[in-house]
């Protein structure tokens, strides 16, 4: 977890500095790395749809699986307005693309994890922690 939120963070503060010199062939030529904008929306779509579908089950979460649901929950948050700024910052279309999936994205995990938070009776967070908010303002 601490890996992806760390790679993240340092994807969304260079695209909030602008990574037209970084990214351009891959704008110029319609791409979101190897692959086709098109083909990548349809597979984001198809990621969510997978999620949608998912159901919790009768079990009972241990402590730590709830620990951990609220360690995703305060991680997806943090991502999310990480990548609403993104969005608004970005300057190379397939950044900005890459973002505006990554909110989609994040909107879906995190009403599919307050679905299964719900069915578990364990309360998740609904702000940002301080570490998160000290993190998106740096961003901005």
């Amino acid at each position: 977890m601490k890996r992806r939120i760390f790679a993240y963070y340092g994807a969304v503060a260079a695209a909030g500095l602008s990574l037209n010199h970084v990214f351009g062939a891959a704008a110029a030529e319609g791409t979101i790395g190897k692959l086709d904008a098109d083909d990548f929306k349809k597979m984001n779509k198809a990621g969510g749809a997978k999620v949608k579908a998912l159901k919790p089950s009768a079990a009972t979460l241990s402590k730590a699986d709830a620990k951990l649901m609220m360690e995703v929950a305060a991680g997806g948050m943090m991502q999310l307005e990480a990548s609403r700024l993104a969005v608004k910052k970005a300057t190379a279309k397939d950044v900005r693309t890459i973002a505006e999936a990554e909110v989609e994205e994040q909107t879906v995990l995190s009403m599919k994890l307050q679905e299964f938070a719900a069915a578990k009776q364990t309360p998740l967070p609904t702000a940002l922690d301080k570490k998160g908010s000290k993190t998106v303002s740096k961003l901005e």
